[in-house]
């Protein structure tokens, strides 16, 4: 591998990040809205049930070369961010 082709494939991996960010910044504003919809009905911010389901539904289409492992890790910690930011965000509404 040349320095060029290092530097083209972090130069592509650099704009993935800011998609990725732009996206979980996104996914962050439903997060935030689906907090105030279970604060109005009263529902609990941890849904096992429904983490269970995404979790199933992404090893479905996981077409690599991420494992499912390494898929599943990644999504447990964006839902433990985004139930403690609905916690947060229903504390500070108090």
């Amino acid at each position: 591998m040349t320095n060029m082709n290092l530097k083209q494939l972090r130069d592509q991996i650099d704009e993935i990040n800011v998609q990725l960010l732009h996206l979980l910044n996104q996914r962050t504003q439903l997060v935030e809205a689906v907090g105030v919809e279970k604060d109005k009905q009263g529902l609990k911010k941890y849904d096992p049930v429904r983490e269970e389901q995404i979790i199933e539904k992404l090893k479905q289409i996981n077409e690599g070369p991420m494992t499912d492992e390494m898929m599943v890790h990644i999504f447990k910690e964006i839902f433990k961010v985004s139930v403690k930011l609905q916690e947060d965000n229903s504390q500070q509404q108090d």
